[in-house]
């Protein structure tokens, strides 16, 4: 349905057409077997890799520890309606910097602390994603509702 919209005019910003973009990309995660997560979450730290800086374990056992952690954090603590692309556009949004909410409040950037990312640098700027995307659809509710 999101990929039907025509949002010229709407009064979108390019946040919100970013997070549409991802969202009618892929699938959420809650629509694969945890196991099947493993190579597409390999992926995706990856690309946050190349995005933060940040580093991935250097031992297998380490790497495949983290992917798991990561998995069963965004599939059980409310990350699990996201699909990758939503989680590269979190990380890419946090390094661009001067992110602001729809009422202008500004959306602090995340700092990695350390040099080895870690489900706690996910969670804080999921969180800050989630509030952009939370705010979108609304926009999208109240453009569907005819406001």
């Amino acid at each position: 349905m999101l990929n039907e919209i025509q949002v010229d005019g709407i009064g979108f910003t390019p946040t919100d057409l970013k997070i549409l973009d991802a969202r009618i990309t892929k699938n959420a995660l809650i629509q694969f077997h945890k196991a099947g997560l493993r190579p597409e979450m390999s992926k995706v730290l990856s690309r946050v890799v190349a995005i933060t800086g940040g580093k991935l374990p250097e031992n297998e056992n380490e790497r495949l520890t983290l992917t798991i952690e990561l998995i069963e954090f965004l599939i059980e603590f409310g990350y699990k309606l996201l699909n990758e692309d939503e989680i590269i556009l979190g990380f890419q949004l946090n390094a661009a910097g001067d992110i602001k909410s729809s009422d202008g409040t500004p959306i602090p950037e995340i700092k990695l602390f350390g040099e080895y990312l870690n489900v706690h640098y996910f969670a804080k700027v999921l969180s800050n994603y989630m509030i952009l995307r939370i705010q979108f659809d609304r926009k999208l509710q109240n453009f569907i509702d005819g406001y």
